[in-house]
């Protein structure tokens, strides 16, 4: 899982580096798509996209290295930009994105929930894929299912199959939700709300220090975060300066047309999960 794959000049990317670039790809791809079909002007939306990644991978590394190996990277900056370490936060990836983004946005005076929106989705499936080399994090069983990735002797949570399942759900979801969102920014708020969840319930099946009680910082993060998103979906309507998804005309899907939407997508959830399961196989099997 750590040996690079990927080599390239000083760039030495392991598996794991490799799906969550590959992931990043796919999803700058979707949302460009998105956005133009929801009528994004085009020079802004590649500006809202590369300052998205830009603000997304520093936000990501630099509280990685502030929260678990401080000491290292202090005494190696030059290593923030070594991807091939694999380090990333999750949410400080989100807050340095949005961070950058919303300055942005004031100063061309653009509603970013527009853009936001369009990216919620897709947000959710490239988590969904780049989880497929994700390292292993599960915590031990107790009693050995039979989903468990074995490494050595031990039987552990296969915390990435989990999360493929989970984000792929919040992704049907959302596009579901889509044409029924009654403000701008619906879907982005929607989209925090199910990454909060699924982090908190993943770190009860991984092997992470408890910062309170059974409770890890990621843990007591996101449950911040879902307190805000709840505010929001609650409040969102009544507070909201943009109404523009009101105006559009709601449609429904066929019974079958749905049948073969989340069949899809279950179908490819099933093979992005026999994807972990290989790349976690035994040694001896490999």
């Amino acid at each position: 899982m750590h040996e690079p794959v990927l080599r390239w000049g000083t760039l030495n990317l392991p598996l794991a580096g490799l799906t969550f670039f590959a992931a990043v790809i796919i999803g700058l791809v979707m949302t460009y798509i998105e956005g133009r079909r929801r009528l994004l002007p085009e020079p802004k939306l590649i500006d809202f996209l590369l300052l998205g990644l830009v603000g997304g991978i520093a936000g990501g590394r630099v509280i990685y290295a502030a929260l678990f190996d401080p000491a290292y990277y202090f005494e190696q900056p030059q290593r923030l930009l070594y991807f091939q370490d694999c380090g990333f936060s999750f949410w400080g990836g989100l807050a340095g994105a949005l961070l950058v983004i919303f300055i942005w946005g004031y100063r061309e005076n653009l509603i970013v929930e527009r853009y936001l929106d369009a990216a919620a989705p897709v947000l959710a499936f490239s988590l969904s894929c780049s989880y497929m080399g994700s390292q292993l994090r599960g915590s031990p069983m107790e009693t050995p299912f039979p989903w468990a990735v074995i490494a050595g002797e031990k039987y552990y949570h296969p915390d990435g199959a989990y999360a493929i399942i989970l984000f792929m759900i919040v992704y049907c979801l959302l596009k579901r939700r889509r044409p029924g969102a009654k403000f701008e920014g619906e879907l982005f708020i929607w989209f925090l709300l199910g990454s909060s969840i699924i982090n908190i319930l993943l770190d009860f099946v991984r092997d992470l220090p408890r910062l309170w009680g059974i409770f890890t910082a990621g843990q007591l993060f996101s449950i911040a975060v879902a307190a805000f998103a709840l505010f929001f979906i609650a409040a969102g309507p009544h507070i909201s300066i943009t109404y523009s998804y009101l105006r559009q005309p709601l449609y429904r899907r066929s019974l079958a047309a749905s049948a073969i939407f989340y069949l899809r997508h279950l179908i490819l959830a099933a093979l992005m999960v026999l994807a972990y399961y290989w790349i976690h196989r035994p040694p001896n099997l490999q």
